[in-house]
């Protein structure tokens, strides 16, 4: 059994995450999307934590989550209905006994375990079959197909038929002497407890009523008691061996939609905080021919932390890969990449996005290097610490990957910041490496302005001719004279003059 919610051909864990995770969970403050989807669950959130991590590869796979998230949101209840089930299970499954059990005990607890996995299948058949109908996704009805092609009524009796170890029944087995009265061809002939019966066969009870004239032997020496008893328990653990390999499928099916399930329930529960905010959110498109396109697309994070609907920005890039953002301090440049940010990493995990529309291509590696404020865990200066981390990174990248750089190099001069970021900018564009860039280094930028890059563009964050902040971010070349002011406003104000 398969449940495929996540993959319409695999499962998690075949395929890799971005590479320093952690960096991009601090630089966009991931882990705000993760506590609103949980609400203080955390099965929740490290699975949306993990499968947000997972960037999808391609456009099919995009569209497949995409449907699936459509019909969670279409029926949520239905969803935690089976989510609490299969929670139900794991949990039982965890739990398990805390001593070592005798075989018989051993043999009782496996049985009740896997009754406990078919009343559980059951429960979920249940839900699917009153609902079905709501459900539209491909994933969800590889769901129904594979959960509806057995016959767990019949699972469930032959289940029950076991019961006789724990609760009384019958145990019908046949033998045959060969010589040196070895025993050969052993079989269970017949299994009948609780309310169910293995097998229909009949023939121990036969050749019982042929020897004795009655339907029972009865052993009254000890010792063969004693033997008998073993054989019970040997036939039982044969029984129980004959489903072993179904039922370990069957917990594995639980625990995987258990798991897939959460990160969807986590996604209903980020959407119905948004809906209660009224704040808009779109399904994103992949692009494949280099255009970059979002409309009123807003910082995720900051809605959350704000409950209010934020400065939004509009682009459209064709055929970029440097795009340099500078302007005013405190004009939202940071908020601005943090957004894009955002909105790609839920792209590339098949959610929506805080937009009105958002389309791009798909990179196999989104990777952030932001400022860190320095402190004692950094045995280095900043700027050290800066090169360290930059060091590392070009040695992930390739032509499909995604760069944001926020404040790079501000650490040290800027002339000597200048040239470093455009050694690095310069081999990231030529390598063809997608780069998005906020920074205060007006002698790098203007360089690489005048310089007329064909991939290039350039944004500033609009500051009105009064010092008002929009918040926007237009098309315009770098300017030094905002740098300036800026700079002296905060001398004058940090001098209380």
């Amino acid at each position: 059994m398969r449940s495929h919610l996540l993959y319409e051909d695999r499962e998690i864990g075949s395929q890799g995450a971005y590479s320093f995770s952690a960096d991009l969970i601090k630089d966009l403050n991931l882990s705000v999307i993760f506590k609103t989807m949980a609400k203080e669950d955390m099965d929740i959130r490290d699975a949306a934590q993990k499968v947000m991590l997972m960037p999808l590869a391609n456009e099919k796979e995009i569209r497949y989550r995409q449907e699936v998230i459509g019909d969670v949101l279409r029926c949520p209840e239905m969803i935690d209905k089976i989510r609490g089930i299969a929670k139900d299970v794991c949990r039982m499954l965890s739990s398990g006994s805390e001593k070592p059990l005798q075989p018989r005990g051993k043999m009782i607890e496996d049985l009740t375990t896997i009754q406990n996995l078919i009343e559980a299948a059951l429960g979920v058949r249940k839900i699917i079959r009153s609902s079905k109908e709501r459900f539209f996704s491909k994933g969800f009805r590889t769901l129904i197909e594979s959960v509806e092609k057995y016959d767990w009524d019949a699972i469930r009796e032959n289940a029950e038929a076991m019961n006789f170890i724990s609760s009384g029944g019958e145990l019908g087995v046949s033998l045959e002497l060969g010589r040196g009265l070895k025993l050969s061809h052993i079989r269970i002939e017949n299994c009948v407890g609780g309310k169910g019966k293995l097998t229909e066969d009949n023939r121990f009870v036969k050749l019982a009523n042929k020897l004795t004239k009655s339907n029972y032997l009865y052993l009254e020496e000890e010792s063969l008691v004693r033997d008998a008893h073993l054989l019970q328990e040997a036939a039982m653990r044969h029984l129980l061996g004959r489903y072993e390999t179904f039922y370990g499928k069957l917990a594995y099916f639980f625990r995987v939609l258990y798991f897939e399930l959460n990160f969807y329930y986590g996604v209903y529960q980020l959407h119905s905080r948004f809906t209660e905010l009224k704040i808009p959110l779109a399904m994103p498109k992949v692009n494949t021919e280099k255009i970059f396109h979002f409309e009123e697309l807003y910082e995720m994070t900051l809605a959350i932390y704000s409950r209010s609907m934020p400065v939004t920005n509009n682009l459209t890039e064709e055929d970029k890969r440097l795009t340099v953002i500078t302007g005013a301090n405190q004009g939202g440049k940071s908020t601005f990449l943090r957004s894009i940010g955002i909105a790609q990493v839920l792209l590339q995990c098949g959610m929506f996005v805080p937009a009105k529309a958002y389309s791009n291509g798909l990179y196999k590696n989104i990777l952030t290097h932001f400022a860190r404020r320095e402190d004692q865990q950094m045995n280095s200066g900043r700027l050290e610490e800066e090169i360290i981390r930059m060091d590392k990174m070009i040695e992930t990248l390739d032509h499909q990957s995604m760069v944001l750089l926020n404040e790079s190099f501000a650490s040290t001069t800027e002339k000597e910041g200048s040239v470093i970021a455009g050694d690095i900018t310069r081999a990231l564009y030529e390598a063809g490496i997608d780069v998005f860039m906020v920074t205060h280094l007006y002698a790098f930028a203007r360089d690489v302005f005048e310089k007329n890059w064909e991939h290039a563009l350039f944004l500033s964050a609009e500051r009105k001719e009064d010092g008002r902040r929009t918040y926007k971010m237009i098309e315009k070349e770098p300017s030094h004279t905002i740098y300036g002011l800026d700079l002296f406003e905060e001398i004058i104000g940090a001098a209380g003059v």
